[in-house]
């Protein structure tokens, strides 16, 4: 995959004690407009599911690309379709399979996608191996407190170039327990429409954060 040098942007720039990321300006859009793929392992139909297809939708609207990869007999797959949005049928019940990655992979690579928004656990877990390839954002909408391990801290500092939660609590809590850390972490207020400029802020520091991961001899 061809990646373009970063254009000379300058990211907005977040309190570390505040849990919001602010606005983000018109210049958080690459060149070409965001190349975007949302990843769903949930087949319920909740408020997380709808918010990750309103962010689909919105997106293509504003001129940007987006696709949602999830499993075909869910319920966000079928209302996506139907209402004419870009869905790609995935499994992630077993995220570490090839018959998984491999396929992942080949969408990135296909489609030219410079980010993953992963909203679920599973598929947070696939796109590990995505990390070569482009940047991964991992979105927490549940509320409820995490454990933390070893391994959880590997697969959330090290598995994904951005953490972005609903709610300040939510992020601070992350935090706390050391799956975030300050400078790679945004939580977002409003409905999904009213909150994207936000998302794409937290998107941007992403992709900054990946080309210096993927190509560290050119920064």
């Amino acid at each position: 995959m061809s990646i373009q040098p970063l254009a000379p942007l300058v990211p907005p720039r977040a309190s570390l004690e505040s849990p919001y990321a602010g606005p983000a300006p018109a210049t958080t859009v690459p060149a070409g407009g965001w190349r975007v793929l949302h990843t769903l392992s949930g087949r319920d139909w909740s408020a997380a599911e709808k918010r990750v297809v309103e962010q689909v939708r919105w997106l293509i609207e504003h001129g940007h690309a987006a696709w949602l990869a999830a499993p075909p007999d869910g319920e966000a797959y079928r209302r996506a379709e139907a209402q004419g949005l870009p869905v790609l049928a995935m499994a992630f019940e077993r995220p570490w399979r090839p018959s998984v990655l491999g396929p992942l992979r080949r969408i990135i690579s296909d489609n030219r996608v410079e980010l993953i928004d992963a909203h679920g656990g599973r598929d947070a877990k696939a796109a590990i191996a995505c990390l070569s390839l482009c940047a991964v954002v991992r979105s927490r909408h549940s509320s409820q407190p995490l454990r933390s391990s070893l391994l959880g801290r590997l697969n959330w500092r090290r598995g994904c170039d951005h953490v972005i939660t609903m709610d300040g609590d939510t992020r601070h809590h992350l935090l706390n327990i050391g799956l975030a850390v300050p400078l790679r972490s945004t939580a977002i207020s409003g409905s999904a429409e009213d909150s994207m400029e936000q998302t794409l802020a937290a998107y941007w520091t992403a992709r900054r954060h990946a080309r210096r991961r993927i190509f560290p001899s050119v920064f």
